[in-house]
């Protein structure tokens, strides 16, 4: 019994936390996903996050904001804004309060990871997530094919702390170099 009067605090911990944080956190995301998408676009568009967490990209057409589409390049630029957002808000300090008790919710930094992240992008676009993603992340780590990389490397070589090349000769065997 003890142990279910645990879960059943925990839970309603948990639960005053998240509707406490929801509408917030889904606005400072909002906010850090559209300064980073406006830093790696070259148009003028506007990311929304509605209250699923699910993200649309709005454009101006005729005085009205509009849902017009886009494409495979397009959605990588606003995908990295958003995975950036998240990066951004986790690295600030969320203090949660539960009751009386308030309890840090601040998050370790993590790497990140990410493998072809310029693929369907232009070399404008390429150029501008190779420029903003360090900003964000304390470390990232890509696994980028040379013809992207020739774009890219300008832009980030003074962030490079290393650099590997995988060699394939096989389906079972690659080398690291």
């Amino acid at each position: 019994m003890q142990y279910i009067k645990y879960a059943e605090e925990i839970l309603e911990w948990i639960t005053v936390t998240y509707n406490e944080k929801e509408t917030y956190i889904r606005e400072a995301l909002e906010n850090e996903v559209n300064s980073i998408f406006e830093k790696m676009y070259h148009g003028k568009r506007r990311v929304v996050i509605d209250n699923k967490f699910g993200v649309e990209l709005l454009t101006v057409v005729s005085n009205q904001e509009l849902n017009t589409g886009k494409s495979e390049g397009l959605d990588r630029v606003k995908n990295f804004a958003f995975i950036g957002g998240l990066v951004a808000l986790a690295k600030d300090k969320i203090i949660s309060k539960a009751g009386d008790e308030e309890i840090d919710l601040a998050s370790e930094p993590y790497p990140l990871v990410m493998d072809a992240p310029f693929s369907n992008a232009d070399e404008e676009h390429t150029s501008n997530i190779s420029r903003v993603l360090p900003e964000v992340a304390e470390q990232v780590i890509m696994f980028v094919m040379e013809k992207d990389f020739k774009i890219a490397e300008p832009v980030m070589k003074n962030k490079i702390g290393k650099q590997f090349v995988l060699t394939k000769y096989s389906e079972t065997k690659t080398e690291l170099k």
